[in-house]
């Protein structure tokens, strides 16, 4: 589905009946649930807490839907996933869970694996997430959290900038030294 397409059916489900609405979300999800359940990892190390506040997230979305108001898939991605962080804090206060555990590589590439999509990953694809992973594997915790949510997950630097409550410049020259940094541990 391309971005018109899906913004398009996010502006339908505001009118749409609870008939209608139903019929549609399964189509919404199948184009958002990927990446949010992905990041539902990023937030948490613990997988279960992970499908939890994947789970939590997809009913706030719905049952809020009506209330988004930007024009984007852009924008929809990150409210997507601000409602996905206020799940994680309410998993945190509730269970006292830890934030961010890095897995270890091979425990990346096996998630990975079992989030692929029923199309296999190209060539270029598969080196570039293989590059990727090697970048994180280098690279010191708090530079892995920070690259994987920015080149894996998509986060842009506006949302981490709010995240870690830095500013914009701040955050994107972190991210830069970090990716510095890995690259020179490959060397």
């Amino acid at each position: 589905m391309n971005d018109d397409s899906l913004m398009e059916l996010v502006k339908a489900y505001k009118s749409m009946t609870l008939d209608e609405r139903l019929l549609v979300i399964p189509k919404i999800i199948e184009e958002i649930g990927p990446s949010l359940r992905l990041y539902a990892f990023t937030l948490t190390s613990d997988s279960s807490a992970a499908l939890d506040i994947y789970q939590e997230t997809l009913i706030s979305i719905f049952s809020s839907l009506n209330t988004f108001k930007g024009d984007t898939r852009g924008q929809l991605f990150s409210w997507c996933r601000r409602i996905a962080r206020n799940r994680a804090a309410d998993e945190y206060r509730e269970n006292n869970l830890i934030k961010f555990d890095p897995l270890p590589l091979d425990e990346f590439q096996e998630f990975i694996k079992s989030e692929t999509p029923s199309d296999p990953l190209t060539a270029e694809r598969n080196l570039d997430l293989d590059y990727a992973l090697n970048l994180l594997a280098e690279s010191k915790p708090e530079c892995r959290e920070l690259l994987w949510k920015h080149y894996v997950v998509g986060v842009d630097y506006a949302e981490l900038a709010e995240e870690a409550g830095l500013q914009y410049d701040a955050i994107r020259m972190r991210i830069n030294r970090c990716l510095d940094s890995a690259r020179e541990g490959l060397e």
